[in-house]
């Protein structure tokens, strides 16, 4: 059952898009937050003065976003013997609903970027990131 409980987590937590990845390299956050600027900037072409707006509130966005995943993750680690159904159920909730706080905090910084950039920059700037974590996975982004 505990398996089955990390394996979900762990699938679910691939599919969301988390600040944090893997790779082979182990970069700093410094370091891998550099990497991204530059990558999302030239990608989706922003201006200088769109990425110094608009990176400050992305970090902000991705630094509550993790905060909220780790709690879950966090109780989890600490349970030595097999949870109970209960237990499981309690784990599982706080994982979904930290998810979908994750989800509102995403809509709620759309409002702000489009303060800031229009509509399809957001958009490319999405697609941009989406094509970065899977380059800095693969090892493919230097």
């Amino acid at each position: 059952m505990r398996k089955i409980i990390t394996l979900a987590f762990l699938a679910t937590l691939c599919l969301t898009s988390m600040a944090q990845v893997n790779t082979p390299k182990k970069l700093t956050r410094e370091e891998f937050r550099e990497k991204q600027i530059s990558f999302i900037t030239e990608k989706a072409e922003l201006s200088a003065e769109e990425a110094g707006m608009f990176f400050p509130l992305y970090f902000e966005l991705q630094d509550k976003k993790a905060k909220l995943s780790r709690t879950p993750w966090r109780k989890m680690k600490k349970q030595t013997a097999e949870p109970t159904d209960e237990e499981c159920d309690k784990m599982l909730t706080q994982f979904y609903d930290s998810r979908i706080e994750a989800s509102q905090l995403d809509k709620d910084y759309y409002d702000k970027f489009k303060k800031i950039l229009s509509p399809k920059k957001i958009m490319n700037i999405q697609r941009a990131e989406m094509k970065f974590r899977r380059q800095m996975m693969h090892g493919k982004c230097h």
